[in-house]
């Protein structure tokens, strides 16, 4: 099967030139194709390549403009010739052999997507924080990973080496059927940044496709390379926007009608917890994320009857933690993925 990998590049040339010179160096894959969309003002071309000594052939797409995560994914996809799509952040570099243990497991028909062990660049006995190995969720839409949950990540002690079936995988780097993606549907630029692969593996779970993570394949991660400038209060924006989004969007509206309340009642904890911090702008902004949400609620609507739902949500939430996550986090103190999984029913026997 040709790959086609899609590079989101949004400054930081440096980061760029490790990333392809670590695929070329690192992929063992006779067929396959690099893509790079590159999302700042200014052009990109073949004499940046020179420059790093990079000779082979390499698709630059200038947009021009900051398309946001999801924008940029969609716009790769527009170039892509190959079966499958492997999508890698800029700051990313592969280890050895990284693709193929990806693409032998692809070859099962109710697979859309995998996602390999994902480590700190800068401290490498340490998981990462976007994907560590092998995305879940809560029913809440808190989304938490084997080796990070929340802000506490885990040093990589080859606890997390068998492969099963997760909920999502990162966008920091997936490798996704093109197939899939054609059932699925492309990514969601509404999320902009910060969880359009979760929404993008929710209605491929909806639809019966399964995600496997495979601790053979190897990939560093730099970690909000491209977003280190911006204040924190931008973060809690999109990320506390986007949650809810993924619910509203996802969820039957029966299912809603039970889940909703909590959520609501969850971000008002939150609230409280960045004003009594004193940080006020990102109290500030968690309320602008929600009224945006009501703001774009028709529009969200009409995306959540147009998913096809050949899963019911009861199903889906098998395998979601059921109890909320910020309560066993904060309140009972369980920091690790191994004090979660066993006593609330994800385990590492998950099928695939």
């Amino acid at each position: 099967m040709k790959v086609s990998i899609i590079i989101v590049h949004f400054g930081e040339e440096e980061y760029l030139k490790n990333c392809i010179k670590s695929i070329l160096k690192n992929s063992f894959y006779p067929d396959m194709e690099i893509i790079v969309i590159n999302n700042t003002s200014f052009v990109l071309n073949s004499k940046f390549l020179e420059e790093y000594e990079i000779k082979e052939e390499i698709k630059i797409i200038n947009t021009f403009e900051n398309l946001g995560y999801a924008g940029s994914i969609n716009k790769g996809i527009q170039f892509a010739s190959g079966e499958v799509i492997a999508i890698l952040n800029n700051d990313i570099e592969v280890g050895k052999n990284w693709l193929k243990p990806l693409i032998n497991e692809l070859k099962s028909e109710k697979i859309a997507g995998c996602q390999g062990k994902i480590l700190s660049l800068k401290e490498k006995n340490k998981f990462d924080y976007a994907g560590a190995a092998g995305g879940f969720i809560d029913i809440f839409g808190y989304p938490f990973c084997r080796g990070r949950v929340f802000k506490t990540i885990e040093i990589d002690k080859n606890q997390y080496e068998n492969k099963i079936s997760v909920f999502w995988i990162s966008g920091a780097c997936m490798v996704i059927k093109k197939s899939a993606l054609e059932k699925v549907g492309l990514f969601d630029e509404n999320f902009f940044m910060y969880g359009e692969e979760i929404d993008w593996c929710w209605r491929a779970n909806i639809l019966g496709y399964k995600f496997v993570f495979i601790p053979e394949s190897i990939i560093y991660h730099i970690g909000s390379a491209s977003t280190k400038k911006w204040p924190s209060y931008k973060k809690v924006y999109y990320l506390h926007r986007n949650h809810l989004m993924l619910l509203l969007k996802n969820y039957s509206l029966n299912t809603l009608l039970l889940i909703l309340p909590f959520k609501i009642l969850m971000e008002f904890i939150s609230f409280l917890y960045y004003f009594l911090k004193g940080e006020f702008r990102s109290s500030i902004e968690m309320f602008r994320g929600m009224a945006w949400n009501i703001k774009h609620l028709p529009y969200t609507i009409k995306k959540n009857k147009n998913i096809q739902r050949k899963v019911k949500d009861k199903v889906i939430m098998k395998i979601m933690l059921k109890v909320p996550l910020p309560f066993l986090y904060y309140i009972l103190k369980k920091r690790k993925f191994s004090k979660i999984m066993i006593k609330y029913n994800i385990t590492d026997e998950n099928g695939i």
